[in-house]
């Protein structure tokens, strides 16, 4: 898919953005933004977040994992509904790779869910690239 203001293309299909040197005189109106779910299936010990497919993401934790996440440009942001599986007291860890995360507080990381089947919302937002990423649970512990 590809998204054309004035007959320039503006988000081409690899979710690049392209700047147009044009002036909106009136106003935008955006009706509608559907935004897909990238499922991560089962991780285990290591998970790629790639902002390059989207910005929503779920996984199914069948393992202690480091997620990782790749491509984000300028301000980014994304949210992770992360479910365990059977097994309670997994862990999650966020790589340094991935940029420095920060949390509430100054907590070195966050108190999730791990109850067998608990479901944890995670979000994340950068203002410089992924250079740092503050997150937080922003929903925790609901029941599958």
């Amino acid at each position: 898919m590809a998204i054309k203001v004035g007959g320039t293309t503006v988000i081409d299909d690899s979710r690049n953005i392209t700047p147009v040197n044009s002036t909106v005189s009136n106003t935008l109106t955006i009706q509608k933004v559907v935004e897909t779910a990238v499922s991560l299936g089962t991780v285990t010990t290591a998970a790629t977040i790639n902002l390059f497919a989207g910005t929503l993401f779920t996984a199914t934790l069948g393992g202690n994992c480091t997620f990782t996440i790749t491509n984000p440009t300028g301000a980014a942001s994304f949210t992770l509904i992360l479910t365990n599986d059977g097994t309670p007291s997994r862990t999650v860890a966020w790589a340094a790779s991935g940029g420095s995360f920060k949390f509430p507080g100054g907590a070195a990381g966050l108190t999730r869910t791990t109850a067998a089947s608990g479901i944890d919302v995670w979000t994340f937002f950068s203002p410089d690239g992924g250079t740092n990423w503050y997150g937080n649970i922003s929903q925790k512990a609901h029941a599958a």
